[in-house]
């Protein structure tokens, strides 16, 4: 007896939402990073230099406006990772509530919007990147409790 949850998972938007979940989930990570530099190794960096030259100076000046200048672009950066995030949770919610075949959870998630250009934009760089290594083997959801074909797991 199938519950038809093999046959959704493989299909190809669903295999689609998962590379587009991945993809924000990769940018935001590399965000995290450049978050990272610019709001505490830049900032390191130029406070050390300071214990060399003058406040006062030319360089000490500058030391200090790219300190904060640099702090900004961390808080514009740290939204913009919140946003990636929020949006691959909102795309496998949408991938839970499809293969699972589950009713929207508008108090986590609220109102269903459609994200399908979103999902075409970010899973096409992984899609066409691993076209050629891209499977569907093995386990994630289920661990082959539901019989019918063997399950399947998202792996690159």
């Amino acid at each position: 007896m199938s519950n038809g949850i093999n046959q959704r998972q493989n299909e190809e938007k669903c295999v689609a939402m998962l590379a587009a979940q991945r993809q924000l989930y990769n940018d935001a990570k590399k965000l995290d990073w450049t978050s990272t530099v610019l709001s505490v190794l830049i900032p390191f960096l130029l406070s050390c230099i300071l214990l060399f030259v003058s406040k006062d100076s030319p360089v000490g000046v500058i030391s200090y406006i790219v300190s904060i200048v640099s702090m900004i672009f961390s808080f514009c950066v740290s939204g913009h990772i919140k946003n990636e995030k929020r949006m691959a949770a909102f795309i496998q919610q949408k991938f839970d509530t499809y293969v699972y075949t589950m009713p929207w959870n508008r108090r986590i998630f609220g109102d269903d919007k459609n994200v399908s250009s979103e999902i075409a934009q970010y899973s096409e760089k992984i899609l066409s990147n691993n076209a050629e290594k891209y499977s569907l083997q093995g386990t994630t959801q289920g661990n082959g409790l539901t019989g019918g074909a063997p399950p399947v797991r998202f792996s690159m």
